[in-house]
């Protein structure tokens, strides 16, 4: 924590000499979330993502730290705006599921499902789907499929620890 504190004064100095530099006013976001003080970083995370307004990182923060401020339809509407990328459209739809799983329609249910259940999408996503959709499944009383969900992403993170363990070490 002392250290924290420490990078807390440098980027508060830094931000005040330099308002509209958008990596230290991210790192001071960032800061004040790793020392749980969640309304500072909002603020810093909503700054920075007006400094650089095509920032995802900046929009995935802030709608985070909504959510963990109990700001659920702020941070709903943030996870929305993201499905419109591609490339971030199933992360931002785990968000809205964690959030309120009954604000997905059936199609992006689906969509995520079959990423979920696709051996070509990234393990790590595949992860997070399969949690994502258990706990939706559950919600919805779905007991058999939230179970094989769960079942299936801590099968595969069993399976990618293993990997990662049994991975030789770099030698140089």
């Amino acid at each position: 924590s002392g250290f924290l504190e420490q990078a807390l004064q440098l980027l508060r100095f830094v931000t005040q000499r330099d308002p509209h530099s958008f990596e230290p006013v991210f790192a001071l976001g960032r800061t004040f979330e790793e020392l749980g003080r969640w309304r500072p970083s909002a603020n810093a995370y909503r700054r920075a993502w007006s400094i650089r307004r095509d920032s995802t990182g900046a929009r995935f923060a802030l709608a985070h730290a909504l959510e963990v401020l109990g700001e659920l339809d702020e941070a709903i509407s943030l996870y929305r705006q993201l499905t419109l990328l591609p490339e971030m459209q199933k992360r931002a739809l785990m968000g809205i599921a964690r959030i309120k799983s009954s604000a997905l329609a059936e199609a992006e249910r689906a969509e995520m499902s079959a990423a979920a259940w696709d051996a070509d999408t990234p393990v790590g996503a595949r992860i997070g789907l399969l949690f994502v959709l258990g706990e939706v499944f559950e919600a919805s009383h779905r007991y058999d499929d939230a179970f094989a969900a769960f079942l299936e992403a801590n099968r595969l993170r069993r399976e990618s620890l293993v990997e990662n363990f049994d991975a030789p070490p770099d030698l140089e």
